[in-house]
């Protein structure tokens, strides 16, 4: 774009898609006030475990009728990564009234029910928005994700498999992938799908914990050391990646700072 705001606005955009904390900042100091800058500054402050702040941001957002879907979205799905379905959920029953088989919705409906323990409602959510959005490659991982929730196993595995052959070049599908296989002990199949998703996003947060959880659990020392450096990078924080540091440290022979 010739328009600098809008210019700033799309750098910042791309820059949280990589988890360019830095960048992302840098840019939206450049970006115009409004709900498209709130939008962003909001998933940079989620991105950053600053939530009471962001979900100002994304409700100041959700005010503009143009971005409401949007930062509702994105506020539903900090939510769920925090662990809080119950929150997450009331946010989009709302609008799937309106869009019932929204392909930005659904998938965060389903995730919110998943949350809950609603296994069944979810697959009534996913279904119907599949049959009108067939080859819609965030539904399909969606449906993916509830059959992992009934244990499915195989069945997650070839959804996968199938969005993957639509969409090859989506991180979210390999980590998923990923994810299914470890899960079944397919641990090549893993680790070559934790590897591809890092190879379209150097700092996709699941497959880097992942991949970690693999080298670790190989006592692959020197690779996980440099997966763990990656995931600090990318300011990655959760209970997985602090045991599996904890882990790795023993597993260094780190004495004290291990044991810390």
């Amino acid at each position: 774009s010739c328009d600098a705001g809008r210019r700033a606005q799309l750098s910042a955009a791309l820059a949280l898609a990589r988890r360019d904390m830095r960048g992302a900042e840098a840019a939206l100091a450049l970006a115009p006030a409004g709900a498209r800058t709130s939008l962003l500054r909001a998933r940079l402050l989620d991105a950053r475990g600053q939530f009471a702040e962001a979900t100002t941001l994304y409700l100041s957002a959700a005010e503009e009728p143009s971005y409401r879907v949007e930062a509702m979205v994105w506020l539903a799905e900090m939510e769920l990564a925090q662990g809080h379905a119950s929150e997450a959920a009331p946010r989009i029953e709302p609008l799937l009234t309106e869009y019932p088989n929204h392909p930005d919705l659904v998938p965060v409906a389903v995730e919110a029910q998943l949350g809950l323990e609603h296994a069944e409602r979810a697959m009534q959510l996913v279904e119907p928005a599949l049959a009108a959005h067939p080859e819609d490659v965030r539904l399909l991982a969606a449906k993916a994700h509830v059959q992992v929730a009934l244990e499915q196993w195989e069945a997650a595995l070839a959804t996968l498999d199938s969005a993957l052959r639509i969409e090859s070049d989506d991180a979210d599908l390999h980590a998923d992938r990923g994810n299914a296989a470890l899960h079944l002990s397919r641990l090549e199949v893993a680790r070559e799908a934790y590897d591809a998703a890092l190879a379209l996003n150097a700092s996709h947060p699941v497959a880097l914990v992942g991949r970690l959880e693999l080298d670790v659990e190989a006592l692959r020392v020197a690779e996980a050391r440099r997966i763990l450096d990656r995931a600090d990078a990318a300011e990655l924080r959760s209970l997985r990646v602090e045991r599996l540091r904890s882990r790795l440290l023993v597993a260094e022979i780190a004495g004290n700072s291990g044991t810390r």
